[in-house]
């Protein structure tokens, strides 16, 4: 039993790849993923229950991480370590956290259809409001069924507990913004559109690759020629091979 505990309490120890790539469990259900050295990283915090959006979005993209409630503690040690890490490599980090916005309550059959509208959280100075104005013009311009998506900038706010929040805060070289994604794909009652979902999940992902690319493009920095270059390195492989 106490072997056990031991291994339970050790520090994170991050395990990089040559390439940067790293694949490990966070506490008892959260993990973390890198493709390969990347400047940004997602994050969420919720239950793995299979309903959230913003999770989907998380790890559809090249560099995340997620865990639950319970696990506060481990991400926050993983993260202090696999953050230091990033910006020791990059020189800067933009940090993400995404989370899934209220389910609001609409009428079966009624014509009011729920709220289109993702929330960016960002302050308005340094190369975090420079990717927040690239992922407000990307989110303006995703279109699911006929409906444009609206977008409304707000100041920041963690969406976090205080000492994640308090341990990000204390890294030099990390910027963070937050998104809240729409819950257009659900219904009151529970239901949800696949194909809606889908949709959500590429055309949300792709607006935050395109603010990766114009957090990296600060005059100093050059950014990769096209913003999609940031994805998955698997996604790439499939583009050339089809090419």
């Amino acid at each position: 039993m106490s072997s056990q505990t031991e291994v339970k309490d050790a520090p994170f120890v991050p395990d990089f790849g040559d390439t940067g790539a790293l694949r490990q469990i966070v506490g008892e259900t959260g993990r973390i993923h890198l493709d390969r050295w990347l400047p940004f990283l997602f994050l969420h915090r919720g239950p793995d229950d299979g309903e959230s959006l913003a999770r989907r979005i998380a790890t559809n993209g090249p560099a995340y991480c997620l865990w639950s409630e319970g696990d506060d503690a481990a991400a926050c040690d993983a993260l202090a370590a696999v953050l230091a890490k990033l910006v020791d490599h990059e020189g800067k980090l933009l940090v993400v956290t995404l989370a899934d916005g209220p389910l609001l309550p609409h009428h079966s059959g009624s014509n009011h259809l729920p709220s289109f509208e993702a929330i960016i959280g960002a302050a308005e100075k340094g190369d975090a409001d420079r990717a927040a104005r690239a992922l407000e013009r990307a989110l303006n311009k995703v279109a699911v069924d006929l409906r444009l998506c609206t977008v409304d900038r707000v100041s920041f706010e963690p969406l976090l507990p205080p000492k994640v929040d308090e341990m990000l805060n204390g890294i030099s070289g990390v910027e963070r913004l937050t998104l809240t994604v729409p819950q257009i794909h659900r219904t009151a009652g529970g239901s949800v559109f696949p194909e809606i979902r889908h949709e959500l999940v590429m055309q949300i992902g792709d607006g935050l690759l395109r603010s990766a690319c114009a957090f990296i493009d600060d005059g100093e920095k050059t950014p990769p020629p096209h913003y999609r270059a940031l994805g998955r390195s698997a996604y790439l492989a499939a583009a050339l091979k089809a090419d």
